[in-house]
């Protein structure tokens, strides 16, 4: 299967004092690019997946509505489920607890998992060296830019268009899930298991009937 999804991966930082430093600044500026560049009225070419792998402590209505906006547009928003401050009961970051964006959090995570109704899976590392929720929320826009190739493969266009938003999304994964039908504010709907949704063993109909028992 060629992969034929763009993934968009927010990661603006600048440095200072020899520290890279990622914050409001540097993200809002991300953002504003993105926007200037690929949603404009005649641009065809949005990207599929925005991936924002970290967190902000604060709330900015800048990019609350930046990424609501580039989500009605059909690009799928996935981001990380990072600690906001240490001591609060819900304690989830921001975007993570914009609450329409995916909220990835890390199976393997032991100490400073943040909690929060957001969450929405939990994901493996990918690379053994590298861990958190960040590398997490990695992997899962993989899994879906491999979805959204597949259901274009398989059902063509108009049912890579019913999967290409977020809500569309969370409910597809949800059927990977380890404990589908079930959520905390800890692990979400469970860890997304991608072997359930594509898999050889598995026919292209199997796929078109899951989206059609579920999506509109």
């Amino acid at each position: 299967m060629q992969n034929k999804s763009k993934i968009i991966f927010i990661k603006t930082a600048k440095l200072k004092k020899n520290e890279v430093v990622t914050g409001f600044e540097t993200t809002s500026k991300g953002l504003c690019w993105l926007k200037k560049k690929y949603y404009t009225p005649n641009n065809t070419e949005k990207p599929d997946i925005l991936l924002i792998p970290y967190g902000l402590p604060k709330f900015s209505q800048y990019i609350y509505q930046t990424i609501n906006e580039m989500s009605m547009t059909g690009t799928i928003v996935v981001t990380a489920a990072c600690q906001r401050e240490e001591g609060l009961e819900a304690n989830l970051a921001y975007p993570g607890c914009y609450g329409d964006a995916l909220c990835i959090g890390n199976k393997n995570q032991s100490s400073g998992q943040p909690m929060g109704r957001e969450i929405d899976f939990l994901a493996e590392e990918f690379y053994q060296s590298c861990t958190g929720s960040s590398v997490s929320a990695t992997y899962v826009a993989g899994i879906i830019a491999n979805l959204l190739t597949y259901a274009e493969e398989v059902g063509g266009k108009e049912l890579r268009k019913r999967i290409s938003y977020n809500g569309a999304m969370r409910v597809l994964l949800q059927e990977a899930c380890s404990t589908p039908g079930q959520h905390d504010e800890v692990r979400g709907h469970g860890t997304i298991e991608p072997i359930k949704l594509v898999s050889p063993k598995l026919k292209p109909e199997n796929f078109k009937k899951l989206v059609d028992k579920h999506i509109m």
